[in-house]
């Protein structure tokens, strides 16, 4: 049955609906950086796709225009990742608030075709979640300072500020003997360095790009930071001093990986360093000493591999995807995938417990899986909270420790039998932990800060 005839709405209406348009446009196109595609000539071709279909559509339906429809809906579609990524904030309402918003763009607007409805429809619904994913993960077009205190009125007697450090704390690093703990800031594009025994951190390396974790070197006081970057096709891992967080010299300054874009985790075992590499999907392994020769290179069965995990004494690594369903293991002789399990999607965290079994964290489905590592089989599944992502332990009590990014609450799970003994809230975007077992405290990197909890306050509640 053929559409009726629109009416059309007055040339004010369209001459307003057409600016309005053209700024959405422009901003969608300044946001579009895609790094899981093309990220320096996707939008480019999102552009001309635009264009084409706008053309095509004009030659067969003269006149129906759509011109700005066609551009801004191209646009949405190239940046999806990030108006999914906004909604998935708001939890099971994601759902019912874009189909609620779609729709009513649909409804409103009775002088339009249905086309237009529908793709603007979508649009606006795209477009909110570009924006809450800027407001909700980066504090922008907020009062950060109103947040934050917002943010600590909520915390409990047990979980303390540590004063000196930034928003957006990603991720800490040091070995275990150390005063000092590497704090990287992704964001702030900046690290410090927090003395355990004082409490207080200070900005020490001057870094051009983001980090998001801090592993140190077994053989020397080195933090190994990986620069997490979007546009180079050779990844690089910036050493500092453990102990003043300054470059060391100009021949340990860097180790280039090339083949590796977006480094996002980096490992050590023996005399050789493993890369982990997210958007190429590939692990890296090479020389630990400088000048840091590239061995092998390994293209992983992946879509976008996100964390790792080494096993020294079997020699093999595991490797979470958030965008595939599986883990993947590599053996690290050979250097090629020997297993994969299917574990379901958005995996994210994995880590090698204290009992010799392997935890996987599982944003979306809220919960970590627990593998005997030897046959890969599901040996338990703990139930989290909403964004489960870091993992670590304390040993001495036996206890498994979950932060859940969404929900900014940390799960504090007995090894024995999985069973949740408390849950604390920390703060808002729940990125990192690190239990510091020498002096019984636990590290939490939130986004207004860092905070700590005494180990006896992580049973407290039981």
């Amino acid at each position: 049955m053929p559409e009726p005839a629109a009416k059309r709405p007055s040339r004010l209406v369209t001459v307003l609906g057409a600016l309005l348009g053209l700024l959405l446009v422009g901003i969608q196109w300044v946001l579009a950086v895609n790094l899981y595609l093309f990220p320096e000539w996707g939008r480019y071709l999102a552009l001309g796709v635009a264009v084409l279909v706008a053309l095509i559509y004009r030659i067969r339906r003269p006149r129906a225009g759509h011109e700005i429809t066609f551009l801004l809906f191209f646009l949405s579609l190239y940046n999806v990742h990030m108006a999914l990524g906004g909604y998935a904030y708001w939890g099971w309402w994601a759902l019912p608030a874009f189909a609620a918003l779609a729709g009513a763009v649909y409804l409103v607007f009775r002088r339009r075709d249905r086309l237009w409805r529908a793709l603007n429809g979508l649009n606006a619904a795209l477009f909110l979640g570009v924006i809450l994913l800027l407001v909700l993960r980066t504090y922008s077009f907020l009062d950060r300072q109103e947040r934050c205190r917002s943010d600590a009125a909520r915390l409990p007697a047990a979980v303390r500020p540590v004063a000196g450090l930034p928003l957006h704390p990603y991720d800490f690093g040091g070995k275990p003997a150390d005063r000092q703990l590497g704090v990287a800031c992704g964001q702030n594009e900046k690290f410090f360095l927090l003395d355990k025994e004082a409490l207080a951190g200070r900005e020490t390396a001057l870094l051009t790009r983001g980090i998001q974790r801090v592993t140190p070197h077994p053989a020397h006081l080195w933090l190994a930071l990986p620069l997490w970057e979007q546009h180079d096709p050779d990844g690089r891992v910036y050493f500092v001093d453990a102990e003043t967080g300054q470059k060391i010299d100009e021949t340990v300054a860097e180790a280039s990986v090339p083949g590796c874009r977006n480094l996002l985790e980096v490992e050590f075992l023996g005399d050789k360093m493993y890369s982990l590499c997210e958007v190429t999907h590939s692990l890296h392994e090479s020389d630990a000493e400088p000048p840091f020769t590239l061995r092998r290179s390994l293209k992983l069965p992946s879509l976008d591999a996100y964390d790792l995990a080494v096993d020294p004494a079997r020699r093999v690594a595991y490797v979470t995807d958030w965008a595939a369903p599986w883990v993947m293991e590599v053996d690290l002789d050979r250097f090629t995938v020997a297993r994969k399990k299917w574990v379901g999607f958005s995996s994210y965290g994995i880590a090698l417990g204290p009992d010799g079994l392997l935890y996987i964290a599982q944003m979306f489905h809220r919960r970590v899986q627990v593998l005997d590592p030897r046959t890969l089989n599901i040996v338990r599944t703990i139930a989290a909270g909403y964004g489960p992502r870091d993992l670590d332990f304390d040993p001495g009590r036996r206890l498994l420790l979950i932060g859940n990014y969404y929900h900014g609450t940390l799960d504090v799970v007995s090894l024995a039998d999985g069973r949740r003994l408390q849950r604390l809230f920390v703060g808002e975007l729940f990125r990192g932990l690190y239990f510091d077992q020498p002096r019984d405290r636990l590290f939490v990197a939130v986004g207004c800060g860092v905070r700590t909890i005494a180990g006896r306050d992580l049973t407290a509640g039981e």
